[in-house]
């Protein structure tokens, strides 16, 4: 069995270290042999031969030496070439990682000349591809791929809502936080940078990455975002970029304060320095991750994050261009909690490695003598994924819920839409009732509310729903300081006894046919119900993790007043 692999730049050649290392551990009992083929997007120096060996990183079989260009000439360029490797080679399959143009190529090459195509890094999304144009490449080699092996859990669920079956997907985690757990070791027994280099102190100073040309290309953006650096209430180190530092010189600015420009560090330099920091300002979703991983804050100077789970978390802020915005998350910033668990959770347990392998290999095997080209069953338009009117948990599937409540006379405590984590989606439901004549009961459990049910706040939440539904807590205690709080009759409903829309494992119930089985009473909780119909495999990708959400909720900081 034979796998061809692409890569176009240094980040590439990195997660490539991470099946090489696997399959170097295997010798003999690997399960295919590999071939490199580099296409030269980026020249990089850093790409040495110690780089190579001190990462475990397989020496490419073929250069291409594309070299720079824009991106329609560069992909062009790259696919006769690339389909003269196929021919050569003849591989049984492709593997290619990321968003690069040498990625979305080589998938070009791969699907039309019938070779299976894997994609690492898969389902990640911004939707946003003006500014970010990468990520047409990474749509395009999605829907090409035969198997994409994604790296974060979110990106499980976006490749589910654009219709990718469960056979097409497989969770195999972030080869960068492999190589970040093993950089890690090796910074146990080698030489690296220190912060006392720079005359710095460990956990007293930022790094700072700023290279995308819409921070970088403008004068005034540029130099907004630096001053605000230099201003900063601790000193920042900058590893610039050679066409940086010559912007800089042209426009004749230099820090006064506490920024500093240094010269582009080496791989374990940067990771020294990163890990010994105080948090990490950078438009490089690369860094991002490593900042994420690392348990350190970061601040983005974008409009959005490539890594939102960092966001979502409370280890990450999005500033945008502005300088005021940058300047005040500099001095808002606060050491976070330890993150590892929630790292995991979304990124895996740092053996991607391992499991690419083991995926690709399996999925190889299974398709040896199958006659039906290189696209995978579920491509066939009879066994695609389809997300129908009447899956669970759906706005669809709730009003035909509530349909069937007022055409069969249901009283409003037969329906208990639960508020107990928050009035997110309620209101929604609620509106469906309403346009189906029917009047539910709103649910409160006040001693596991997730907010002050009593608050002023919640006071006008309640008072701008009271118009569609009835107001019940679970109990009589609780019923009575509602309805003083409120200064409206509150009611008392117990939901043990209710159907609710999840079962005991935790899978979505399709309460409308429950009702027509018989059930009496149905317990929904708004919070798990999506406008959109979900197939039921994306239903099955945990689309609300109560865990995840608590320990996020645990980490959240207030960054901006």
């Amino acid at each position: 069995m034979k796998i061809l692999t692409i890569v176009g730049n240094r980040p590439q050649f990195i997660k490539l270290g991470v099946t090489a290392r696997r399959l170097r551990e295997l010798g003999d009992k690997a399960p295919f042999a590999s071939v490199v083929v580099n296409t030269g997007q980026h020249y990089d120096e850093m790409l040495s031969d110690v780089f190579f060996t001190e990462l475990e990183i397989e020496a490419p079989h073929y250069n291409l030496g594309m070299g720079s260009g824009h991106i329609v000439d560069q992909i062009g360029r790259m696919m006769a070439p690339l389909r003269e490797v196929f021919d050569a080679e003849r591989p049984d399959a492709l593997l290619v990682y990321g968003d690069t143009n040498s990625t979305v190529a080589g998938a070009l090459v791969a699907a039309h000349l019938g070779v299976p195509v894997m994609h690492v890094e898969g389902g990640e999304r911004l939707y946003r591809r003006v500014a970010m144009p990468e990520e047409t490449n990474r749509i395009v080699t999605d829907h090409l791929s035969d198997m994409c092996l994604v790296s974060s859990r979110k990106a499980m669920r976006y490749l589910a809502r654009e219709g990718f079956g469960a056979d097409r997907l497989r969770f195999v985690g972030d080869p960068m936080y492999d190589i970040f757990k093993l950089s890690g070791e090796m910074l146990q027994s080698r030489e690296a940078a220190q912060p006392a280099d720079f005359r710095l102190t460990a956990g007293d100073y930022g790094i700072c990455t700023i290279h995308r040309a819409e921070n970088t290309d403008d004068r005034d953006t540029c130099l907004g975002l630096l001053g605000a650096l230099d201003g900063a209430p601790f000193p920042v180190l900058l590893p610039a970029h050679p066409r940086l530092q010559h912007r800089l010189q042209n426009w004749g600015w230099s820090p006064q304060t506490n920024l500093r420009l240094i010269d582009p560090l080496g791989y374990f330099d940067f990771q020294s320095l990163l890990r010994q920091s105080r948090l990490v300002i950078t438009d490089s979703g690369g860094v991002g991750r490593e900042a994420f991983f690392a348990g350190k804050p970061a601040i983005v100077p974008l409009e959005s994050s490539a890594w939102i789970e960092a966001v979502e978390a409370g280890l990450a802020v999005m500033t945008g261009r502005s300088p005021d915005r940058l300047a005040a998350a500099l001095a808002a910033i606060a050491p976070p909690a330890n993150v590892t668990a929630l790292v995991e959770e979304n990124f895996g347990a740092g053996d991607a490695g391992t499991q690419i392998v083991d995926e690709i290999a399996a999925f190889v095997t299974a398709r040896q003598g199958w006659d039906e080209g290189a696209w995978h069953p579920l491509g066939r338009f009879e066994q695609l994924p389809k997300a129908v009117d009447s899956a669970a948990l759906s706005h669809a599937a709730f009003t035909d819920v509530a349909r069937y409540a007022a055409l069969n006379g249901w009283q409003a405590g037969q329906l208990l839409i639960d508020v107990t984590r928050g009035f997110d989606g309620a209101q929604d439901l609620l509106a469906i009732a309403r346009a189906e004549d029917f009047r539910p009961t709103l649910l409160l459990d006040l001693a596991s509310a997730r907010f002050n049910p009593l608050s002023a706040a919640a006071g006008a939440q309640f008072e701008g729903l009271a118009g569609l539904a009835d107001l019940a807590a679970t109990d009589v205690a609780g019923a009575a300081l509602l309805s003083q709080a409120l200064g409206r009759e509150v009611g008392v409903a117990d939901p043990a006894g209710a159907t609710a829309d999840r079962d005991a494992r935790g899978a979505p119930v399709d309460l409308n046919a429950a009702a027509k089985a018989g059930a009496t009473r149905l317990h929904v909780q708004p919070w798990l119900w999506a406008a959109t119909p979900v197939s039921p495999f994306e239903s099955a990708l945990r689309l609300v993790d109560a865990d995840n959400c608590a320990a996020q909720a645990d980490l959240t900081r207030i960054w901006l007043v």
